[in-house]
């Protein structure tokens, strides 16, 4: 981890176990399944540090955990026997009585750990995402062997003792605005840069988040571009990537490479959303016109290279605001439209979406209703995870289109006989 100039070295010992030397059947899903949070649950926590001007409100920090050796605290439920080094003594065949990196099932495991111990602090268990828990005042979500924590100082640091009764836990830092009580005031996680930037006498205070810049400078390298390069103002232009030659197989391998980073990277830059995710749908069989169309994008990451998304301290609202449109007929070469979605809560984005329709709509008014399913679920499921946590919030959503308002305030298709029916439930949610 790390990179040349702070380089993080780990060694670790790890099992070898492949799918063909295994004991889990390889469509047994669900005995190597581990649950991960949705990125936007990062996103509600940081929103939900900014909410309230009252003194408990402003007292509020962002504790950040990190697990060390994981997965050996977790038990071993089934017989595993490996063939170990050498130069460890003894036979050298020996049964493992905990997880050791390298196992199918060790994440699962040290998942079912986390819960049980989480239990036994007194915590709850979210319902939409089971990496997300209430200990009493305290917010916690877990990623893997990172903890997130929103409380207190004080409910920060007891729920870090408590949790190394059990487990050996290395606090990173405190997020927060009071260096003199050993806050940090800045972090990384999750490949991103978290800042808080305390109050002054004319602003409140804010937490930003962007994008590790190592991604960019990784795609400009990948792509032969310098930042002293040409750059551009728009990140794509509307062509049919679907013509040109293909790519040779090293250059397939290339723009996968590069597409997917630019799509990770997009994760906090509603600027990429759209070209990462067109770039995407060429993945199968890449053309020398969708690889120009990526070059593109470079050349716009030299023109803007960061984008920084700011959390102010906001009065806690009582509406989720979703924003919806649509582009219809957008692709030169499906003719199928894109969905847009914004979710904003108060002055927070909490979640940028852009997908491709599957249906091909025959109007602009059904592209617009397609559109606004789309961001009703993701909606109702930020909803979700804000009641995980006690939180609830009613959705707002919202759409230019008279045509698609219309389907949505009456039952039925009505006049729009050819629309997909599985897409009407937001009729019913409408009416209740």
């Amino acid at each position: 981890k790390g990179d040349a100039t702070n380089p993080l070295v780990r060694c670790r010992l790890v099992v070898q176990e492949t799918k063909y030397r295994t004991t889990i059947d390889a469509q047994d899903i669900g005995a190597t399944f581990a649950a991960t949070p949705p990125f936007e649950s990062l996103r509600l926590v940081l929103s939900e540090c900014m909410m309230g001007t009252d003194a408990w409100s402003v007292e509020r920090v962002i504790g950040f955990l990190d697990i060390s050796r994981a997965h050996p605290h977790a038990d071993l439920h089934r017989k595993v026997f490996i063939t170990v080094p050498s130069d460890i003594g003894g036979s050298r065949v020996k049964r493992l009585l905990k997880n050791l990196y390298g196992l199918k099932d060790a994440p699962q495991n040290f998942e079912l750990k986390v819960r049980e111990l989480m239990l036994a602090l007194g915590a709850t268990q979210g319902l939409f995402s089971p990496c997300h828990y209430l200990v009493g005042k305290l917010w916690v979500m877990v990623h893997g062997d990172d903890f997130f924590c929103l409380g207190t100082r004080q409910e920060v640091k007891d729920f870090a003792a408590g949790l190394g009764k059990d487990l050996i836990v290395k606090t990173r830092g405190i997020l927060g605005p009071r260096k003199d009580l050993g806050d940090i005031q800045e972090i990384i996680c999750l490949n991103r840069i978290l800042r808080w930037i305390p109050a002054t006498s004319s602003n409140m205070d804010k937490i930003e988040i962007e994008a590790d810049a190592r991604h960019a400078n990784l795609i400009l390298e990948h792509l032969g571009l310098k930042k002293d390069s040409k750059g551009v103002t728009v990140p794509s232009t509307k062509v049919n990537m679907g013509t040109g030659e293909l790519l040779n197989p090293e250059q397939h391998s290339h723009f996968r490479s590069i597409s997917m980073r630019a799509a990770f990277l997009a994760e906090d830059r509603a600027d990429l959303k759209f070209p990462t995710k067109e770039l995407a749908r060429c993945m199968s069989a890449p053309t020398t016109v969708a690889w120009d169309q990526l070059r593109k994008l470079g050349r716009y990451l030299v023109q803007a290279p960061r984008v920084v998304q700011i959390f102010a301290r906001q009065k806690r609202p009582s509406v989720m605001t979703i924003y919806s449109d649509s582009d219809h007929a957008g692709c030169l070469r499906t003719r199928r439209s894109t969905s847009a979605s914004v979710v904003m809560l108060g002055t927070h984005c909490l979640k940028v979406s852009s997908t491709t329709q599957v249906p091909i709509a025959l109007s602009s008014g059904e592209s617009e209703w397609y559109a606004l399913v789309k961001s009703a679920t993701i909606g109702l499921g930020l909803r979700s995870s804000a009641r995980d946590f006690g939180q609830e919030y009613e959705l707002d959503l919202l759409t230019d289109s008279s045509a698609a308002n219309g389907i949505g305030q009456r039952r039925g298709a009505g006049g729009v006989r050819h629309i997909e029916t599985r897409s009407l439930w937001l009729q019913q949610q409408v009416t209740d």
